[in-house]
């Protein structure tokens, strides 16, 4: 992963010792460039992204310049708006560009990086792998087969209905992976076979494995609710079970959360 820093102020001494456990320990190219931005810059820039698009090196750009943010977001890149740093500091253009904006550089790492990336180029992001799995997040290319699974799993207090018309069900989950995961943190995600293990149907969801069913945390008072459903055809072989223990996991050691609630939506 390639990140381009452009900062009008000068880096904290704290911001610069950041960088450089994430260059270290998270293996990351990170370049600080000039103050003041080039125009041959964004030439650079342009031609990056349009060789990302044939699948070559990550870049995200991120910088307190307002108007270079705009420029860049404009050509398709990743952006962060650093929004601060030293108590006075003048702020990106008073107002943030894209999504993302952090108050200093000591406010990342590497799984934000990647969120931030991912985000927008719509790519579900990798949860966690077991053995025989892995869980992501959902994504668009989703919908057939999560229409399949709400319809072969008898409803439950966690699956009480699911949208029948199509367009409806697709604008609800447009709208569930552009806003929840990165309000909460977490939500449901999709469980996927590995290759090696015999998912069906591999190429139908382009480079995405598609998904056998589905697993995730709502938010209870004081607790976790872990719901999940997986398709008729996958039940009877430990899938679930494999995925419960990974998130459980998963549920205390990232979100620092250790009161789990199964809500059972399938019969295995």
């Amino acid at each position: 992963m390639l990140v381009d820093i452009y900062m009008k102020r000068e880096l904290t001494k704290e911001e610069q010792d950041h960088l450089h456990v994430l260059k270290t320990q998270d293996n990351l190219e990170i370049r600080c460039m000039d103050r003041v931005f080039p125009e041959e810059e964004l030439i650079r820039l342009t031609e990056q992204a349009d060789c990302n698009k044939m699948k070559l090196p990550v870049i995200i750009c991120i910088s307190d310049d307002g108007d270079f943010l705009r420029k860049v977001w404009d050509i398709g890149l990743p952006v962060i708006t650093c929004l601060g740093g030293t108590e006075g500091s003048e702020q990106a253009g008073g107002m943030m560009v894209g999504h993302y904006a952090v108050e200093n550089l000591c406010a990342l790492d590497r799984e934000y990086l990647e969120t931030v990336y991912c985000r927008k180029n719509g790519i579900p992001r990798r949860i966690v792998t077991t053995r025989r799995l892995e869980i992501r997040e959902l994504c668009p290319a989703d919908l057939d087969m999560l229409m399949e699974i709400y319809d072969g799993n008898e409803k439950t207090p966690f699956f009480q209905s699911f949208y029948e018309n199509r367009e409806e069900a697709e604008a609800y989950l447009n709208h569930y992976i552009e806003n929840v995961y990165d309000f909460y943190g977490y939500g449901i995600w999709g469980i996927c076979l590995k290759p090696s293990f015999g998912n069906m149907d591999a190429d139908k969801q382009g480079m995405e494995e598609p998904i056998i069913g589905i697993m995730g945390f709502t938010p209870r008072e004081d607790a976790l609710e872990l719901g999940y459903a997986l398709h008729k055809r996958f039940q009877g072989q430990g899938i679930v079970t494999e995925a419960k223990e990974a998130l459980t996991e998963y549920a205390e050691q990232v979100l620092d959360c250790h009161n789990i609630i199964i809500v059972r939506a399938d019969c295995q």
